[in-house]
């Protein structure tokens, strides 16, 4: 469960004892930030949004080749009026970018994918864990800016902000989650496993980008999990287990 968006509501229902969070399965947290490709970094010394933001002509606009081009996220989407924001913060207009909104998930991801085979340089909003950055080399940007709760909570993530500061992007937690009721009747070895079961974000994409390019079930993507990450889940298990796991395979 990514929490940003009902941290209230996650935390009332723990501190009524109805929800119980054990971990945090993403130990690196989700990502979500600007990126750009890692050859166009390498190749120009690029390290931060204002390293980027003094080069608009590496990055050009599709519909105005004379601006930079931007990619925020598609329409609906909770880190649109985010992005639209921090657009405004960084004064990405004045720097000569555009905003180009991709229309939906495939524009972005496809968006990405256009650049990296012909192997230009695009700059925008992603995130992780997601098969795309299992399968291509991305650097996130330094927002060079302190995280500002107060301006993030009330302005940044707001769509009625017109005064929204430099920040760099929330901390997001992922954590697992169980109910209460569920807890309370579980056997002690379902609750240790869950409550140990935790990826890093770069092994998820690479089993991510293996089904993405598989087109494997979520069924295929737990076999070739325990596959080739048994120095990963065999911690999450006791030995008797792992090695039922292993022989099942």
């Amino acid at each position: 469960m990514w929490v940003n968006s009902a941290r209230e509501a996650i935390d009332n229902a723990v501190a009524d004892n109805k929800l119980l969070i054990t971990v945090d399965v993403l130990t690196d947290g989700g990502e979500e930030g600007w990126w750009i490709p890692q050859y166009t970094a390498e190749k120009h010394g690029l390290k931060t949004v204002a390293d980027v933001l003094a080069h608009p002509e590496l990055f050009p606009a599709p519909e105005d080749k004379s601006r930079g081009g931007f990619y925020g996220c598609p329409s609906g989407w909770g880190c649109q009026p985010i992005n639209n924001s921090l657009y405004t913060a960084f004064e990405l207009d004045k720097a000569g970018f555009d905003m180009i909104d991709p229309g939906s998930a495939a524009g972005l991801s496809g968006a990405i994918a256009k650049a990296y085979e012909r192997e230009q340089n695009w700059f925008g909003y992603y995130l992780a864990p997601t098969p795309v950055l299992g399968k291509y080399a991305m650097v996130k940007l330094d927002f060079e800016a302190p995280f500002d709760a107060d301006n993030w909570h009330n302005c940044v993530a707001s769509e009625d902000c017109d005064t929204p500061q430099k920040t760099r992007w929330i901390e997001s937690r992922v954590h697992t989650a169980i109910v209460k009721s569920f807890a309370d009747r579980a056997p002690a070895g379902v609750l240790d496993y869950l409550s140990k079961r935790a990826f890093k974000n770069a092994d998820l994409n690479q089993v991510l980008a293996w089904m993405s390019e598989e087109q494997a079930s979520g069924e295929d993507g737990a076999a070739y999990f325990l596959s080739q990450y048994a120095d990963i889940w065999e911690a999450w298990v006791s030995k008797n287990v792992a090695e039922k796991i292993r022989a099942a395979r």
